[in-house]
């Protein structure tokens, strides 16, 4: 097996790219902990609050019982979702490497996020719950022609990864 070489522009880009990743990764994860931390906090507000009402109006005047107050709804979360996807020239079946990636919020129409395709025509991104369309686009090179594709895209903000399938151009 021959193992193809890589510029050091592309493992240079390959690196930022799985950095931006992993950044927004620990990000995400710093948010997650924090939410965590606030419903932990309100559940015990909430557990305390309850036993000191119960214990002291667990009889009404006159004999009848006192509800017990309602714990506070559960706090919405919005977990981040990783979303992948290999772009692949469908003439050769080859990766096609440093196509750009943009990711635009179709609300907004503004673009999120912007990447590039790594060696193996991998691209992936890190995203809230929401509406995208995500537009990849190369030039001519090596032979094959220019292209550009354009998909939308649900994020539910589950936090389970999106693997899309892979895209012949």
């Amino acid at each position: 097996m021959t193992e193809e070489k890589k510029t050091a522009t592309e493992v240079l880009l390959e690196m930022q790219h799985q950095i931006e990743v992993l950044t927004k990764i620990c990000q995400d994860s710093n948010a997650n902990v924090k939410q965590l931390r606030k419903e932990i906090d309100l559940e015990r507000r909430s557990r305390a609050n309850s036993n000191t009402n119960v214990a002291a109006h667990q009889v009404a005047p006159g004999g009848g019982e006192v509800a017990a107050p309602s714990p506070p709804p559960p706090a919405e979360t919005n977990r981040h979702s990783v979303i992948e996807q290999t772009i692949l020239y469908k003439a050769t079946q080859r990766a096609v490497a440093l196509a750009d990636v943009k990711i635009y919020d179709i609300e907004t129409g503004s673009m999120i996020k912007k990447a590039l395709t790594g060696p193996g025509g991998k691209w992936d991104a890190l995203l809230p719950a929401g509406n995208y369309r995500v537009e990849i686009k190369k030039g001519p090179s090596g032979g094959q022609k220019a292209f550009i594709f354009r998909e939308e895209l649900n994020v539910k903000g589950d936090g389970a990864p999106i693997i899309l399938e892979r895209k012949l151009v």
